[in-house]
């Protein structure tokens, strides 16, 4: 496959990992995925995640290695700030994690305590700057991918942060952007 067009979350991850070389990885960041897509993320950008399971984020209001599981299964989603408002991705998320309890409720499942509870702002550049300095030669630890989504704003502003490799090297990619996304950690207050 030469373009990741068409492709999001765990197909778009599948695909990445079935590159030859991080160079490539790189090439499919400057291209759009999506039909629905604004263009390509740039580095200038900003882009939100927010956490809304209880177990990202433990009591003590510390950012918990598990915020990035689906670095290498699914991609982490996040909304790009540059393509809609703050206030729209948390509207939104509280709109899908309500959704999410009420399904488990109608299914006679346990409240699993969804809402959302913190943010990361992260820096595009910064994203893509990481490295894993415990391979030979560094490599980089993750990409970011337009992954647009038809809908509201919020969804045509998504995009998904997906890690570089797999297996031991997606392990030193979550371990690399939990470090980093410590201090951008945000909590969210109730609506």
């Amino acid at each position: 496959m030469t373009t990741p067009f068409g492709l999001e979350g765990k197909a778009l991850v599948a695909a990445l990992q079935g590159l030859a070389t991080d160079d490539e990885r790189a090439v499919w960041e400057r291209c759009s995925v999506s039909c629905h897509s604004p263009g390509p993320v740039h580095d200038d950008e900003m882009v939100v995640r927010v956490l809304d399971q209880p177990l990202h984020v433990g009591g003590d209001d510390m950012l918990k290695p598990s915020a990035f599981t689906d670095l290498e299964s699914l991609g982490m989603s996040v909304q790009r700030l540059a393509r809609c408002t703050l206030s729209e991705v948390l509207e939104h998320s509280r709109a899908r994690t309500s959704a999410h309890r009420h399904r488990r409720a109608a299914e006679g499942l346990a409240d699993d305590g969804r809402q959302p509870v913190a943010m990361l702002k992260l820096k595009v550049r910064d994203l893509r700057e990481l490295h894993t300095l415990h391979d030979k030669p560094p490599r980089r630890a993750v990409g970011v991918y337009d992954s647009a989504r038809e809908g509201p704003a919020v969804e045509a502003a998504h995009a998904d942060v997906a890690a570089f490799g797999k297996g031991a090297a997606a392990r030193r990619a979550r371990a690399w952007i939990h470090e980093y996304a410590k201090t951008a950690l945000e909590k969210i207050g109730p609506a």
